[in-house]
């Protein structure tokens, strides 16, 4: 757990997720500024929200809805993404050595699958009993 006390998260994930899930629903991504803005989370807690949406979506079966959120300058996820539950080792934050280009290739294509899914997931139409 991080900075953030349980029930506090609680309350924070509900907001959250149906904003990210609506995102997704849009086929639509957001920056952290904007996330934050929107929802007025603080800085320095938002990653930890974020993971912990995404590590219960994973659980859940569900793709990371944290891969909507993403970096201005590079339109994808902060690095944070990649230390999520699930993500290949190879590509995993941290690591001890320096990033090459090709993790941070690897980084990226792992990040727009994840995205894709997410999309995938929310727009198909919902099953008819």
């Amino acid at each position: 757990m991080g900075r953030l006390k349980q029930q506090k998260l609680e309350q924070i994930i509900v907001l959250v997720r149906p904003y990210l899930v609506a995102l997704a629903k849009d086929g639509r991504t957001v920056t952290y500024s904007i996330l934050q803005s929107d929802l007025h989370l603080p800085r320095q807690d938002t990653g930890e929200i974020l993971g912990e949406v995404s590590n219960r979506e994973h659980k859940d079966g569900r793709p990371r809805l944290s891969a909507l959120v993403v970096r201005k300058d590079t339109g994808l996820p902060g690095v944070g993404f990649f230390g999520l539950d699930g993500v290949p080792p190879q590509i995993r934050w941290p690591q001890e050595k320096e990033v090459s280009a090709e993790v941070t290739e690897k980084r990226a294509s792992f990040a727009l699958e994840e995205r894709k899914r997410v999309f995938d997931y929310w727009q198909k139409p919902p099953a008819v009993s």
